[in-house]
């Protein structure tokens, strides 16, 4: 699902980009500007990262950047010649077109982060993203489980150093209901 930016948005960073950043090759202007130009490609275009894994894809680099002047991915063939892209833009004007810009501090930029999208074709790092969160969320679940585990057995301690036998029973069966409650969902994870 693709997140709609209007297209006066992306016209607008592509003419801010342009005055204010220098690309490495002529070319990637000029395509730049054609794209800004016409609404009917600029309403299919979208400002991603990892271009590299879309099905039509560009990335662009200015000159503060390491990164190459130009590449333009379709399917799975890459090329650096931009009259080819140039060619494949304008004759599927309605096709979905996934540009990356290289330039200095683009992670800051706010007018860059106006029009970035999520790349609907970067799977893999959000699976990887949902497996961290996972361990993170199964990492602190433990960690209270353990601090739970330690209060209940210093109230059990302090219960029978001081007799109280109510006290004892209370916290020696929250005690094991929470490590039942553990063990079922460590069950339930596996």
């Amino acid at each position: 699902m693709h997140t709609v930016v209007p297209t006066k948005e992306k016209r607008n960073f592509i003419y801010w980009f342009l005055r204010t950043y220098k690309l490495k090759k002529r070319e990637s202007e000029w395509l730049l500007l054609y794209i800004a130009e016409h609404t009917e490609i600029l309403k299919n275009v979208h400002f991603i990262r990892g271009a590299k894994k879309c099905p039509r894809g560009i990335e662009l680099a200015s000159t503060c950047s390491a990164k190459p002047a130009f590449l333009f991915y379709k399917k799975q063939l890459m090329t650096i010649d931009a009259d080819k892209a140039y060619h494949d833009i304008r004759m599927n004007k309605g096709e979905h077109l996934y540009i990356e810009l290289h330039f200095k501090n683009a992670i800051q930029s706010s007018h860059y982060a106006l029009v970035l999208e999520n790349n609907p074709y970067r799977t893999v790092s959000h699976h990887i993203q949902n497996a961290d969160r996972q361990q993170t969320n199964n990492l602190l679940g433990q960690i209270i489980f353990n601090r739970k585990q330690t209060e209940l057995k210093k109230k059990i301690d302090s219960a029978l150093d001081h007799r109280d036998s109510v006290a004892f029973m209370k916290f020696t069966k929250e005690l094991e209901n929470l490590q039942r409650d553990g063990i079922e969902n460590d069950e339930a994870k596996n």
